[in-house]
C-alpha cells in the first residue's frame, strides 16, 4: 500500500488549535488578549502561553491528529482523509515525550496507541476480507503413514 498524502498544517491553523487548547486549559483566556501581529509572532505568542500552561518548553510543543492519519479513512474524491487532515477539531498540541507515547506505546486514558490501533485495524481487514484458506493439512501426518 503507498503511503497517502500527509499536507503540511497552515499557520492560521496553528494558531486556531492553540486558541482552542488555551480557551479549554484557561477559563480567563480571551483571544482578543493577544494582539494583532503576524502569524509567525502570533503563534510564538501562544505557544509561549500553552507551553507554560502544559509546563514545557516550546521547543517541546508538537501537533498531535487525534486519531491519527494513518486511522482515517480516505477520500479519494476528496483526495483527503475523513475528517480531514488539517481540522483543528481534530489537532492537538502535545509535549513531544506525550506525542510519542500516545504514537507508540499507548493512546488516551486505556484506548491502543495509533500504532497499534493501525495493526489492529489491518487485522481485522484482513480477516473479514473473506480469503478461502486452505484445507488443513494438506497431507497426512506422518504418524498416520507409520502405521500403514
Amino acid at each position: 500500500m503507498a503511503r497517502l498524502y500527509r499536507p503540511s498544517i497552515p499557520l492560521s491553523i496553528q494558531c486556531q488549535v492553540a486558541e482552542v487548547q488555551l480557551a479549554r486549559c484557561l477559563t480567563t483566556f480571551n483571544s482578543l488578549a493577544v494582539p494583532e501581529k503576524p502569524l509567525w509572532m502570533r503563534k510564538q505568542i501562544l505557544l509561549t502561553m500553552l507551553a507554560k500552561q502544559i509546563g514545557c518548553r516550546i521547543d517541546d510543543l508538537e501537533l498531535h491528529h487525534r486519531p491519527a492519519l494513518v486511522n482515517r479513512p480516505w477520500d479519494a474524491r476528496k483526495k483527503d482523509y475523513v475528517p480531514p487532515a488539517n481540522d483543528p477539531e481534530h489537532l492537538i498540541y502535545l509535549n513531544a515525550t506525550d506525542h510519542d507515547i500516545e504514537t507508540r506505546v499507548r493512546g488516551v486514558g486505556a484506548q491502543r496507541s495509533d500504532l497499534s490501533q493501525r495493526r489492529y485495524l489491518k487485522r481485522v481487514e484482513r480477516n473479514r476480507s473473506g480469503k478461502i484458506k486452505r484445507a488443513w493439512p494438506k497431507r497426512a501426518f506422518a504418524s498416520s503413514r507409520r502405521k500403514q
